[in-house]
Order: structure tokens, then sequence, then C-alpha cells
């Protein structure tokens, strides 16, 4: 674990990060959701902006090369966390769950909460997320901001029946 270090992104690191995002995805397969590990990454605009803002965070190797990243962004006051991937050769290392830790330390005294949508029985999703010590948000809970993202997902085809938010109280 003390090979790899956690960082906030730069533009620099944001080339490799839509190849991490499709390799992660790909394990969507092996569970019959081809169509989420088809869907497409994030856009290089959006990682760009996120980094440009400070809502970036990089998993970076000894190499210094990033092989994670999570991105967020602020909805109804609280820190969203839009995408997390680390690439499965890096799995094991508790990399998503140091992103979202540092996320949550930086976060902490400036927002009550982070959350996410995610999916409900995927093992590495809500469960995951759980063990991290997000909880169930109420989907009658979740501000204009959250529901947008909701429409948004559902829009771009998502089954939301298996989805739902999740809040982690700082």
């Amino acid at each position: 674990m003390s090979a790899y270090r956690i960082e906030r992104g730069a533009a620099v690191h944001v080339a490799p990060l839509p190849g991490i995002e499709a390799t992660a995805g790909s394990r969507f397969r092996e569970i019959g959701m081809g169509e989420i590990a088809d869907g497409g990454t994030t856009p290089l605009a959006i990682l760009h902006e996120r980094a440009e803002a400070g809502q970036l965070y990089v998993s970076l190797d000894e190499d210094a090369a990033p092989v994670g990243f999570l991105i967020w962004s602020l909805n109804d006051g609280l820190a969203y966390i839009e995408e997390v991937s680390v690439h499965p050769a890096h799995a094991g290392h508790r990399l998503a769950a140091r992103m979202i830790d540092r996320l949550g330390a930086d976060a902490r005294g400036r927002y009550p909460a982070l959350t996410l949508t995610t999916f409900r029985d995927v093992p590495w999703n809500a469960p995951y997320y759980a063990s991290l010590g997000f909880r169930e948000m109420p989907h009658a809970d979740a501000g204009p901001d959250h529901l947008k993202n909701w429409r948004h997902q559902q829009s771009a085809g998502l089954d939301m029946s298996k989805r739902l938010f999740m809040i982690r109280h700082l």
C-alpha cells in the first residue's frame, strides 16, 4: 500500500483516466451488465474541469502514473462523488477507499456529507460503499441537484430501480 499515494489531480494526470475507467468498468460484463461496461467514459473536458476546480483525486503508483481516480462536484451543499475507478491490476490496495477518505478529510468542516449514486446489488458498489460507512439516503431526502443527476442517469438508459443514493456524514 505504501507504494501508492493519493493526490489532488491535475491536468497532467487526465489523459490516462478514460482508459482506467473503461478497464475498471469492464468488470460489469462478468455480472451480465455489458451495457454498463460499454456505456462510455467520462469526457476529457469534464475530467479537466474537475482537475481545475480541485475536484479530482488520483491514485498514483510508484512511477507517479495514475492507476485510479475520483471526481466529485458540489450538489445540494454536499460533496457528490461522480465517479471512482481503479485499474483492476491495482485492486486490493484500498485505493478507492483511500481516495474517498481523502475527499472526506478535505471536505470535513466545509460540507456535512459525501454522497453518491450507485447500483444496489453490485458487490463493488452499494455493499462496498456500505463497508466504508455510507448508508442509503432516502430518495425523498435528495435535493434538486441530486434529483437532476438521477434524471440524467435515467435518460442515459440506466435501470434506476437498481440504483440508490448513499450518504456518509462527515
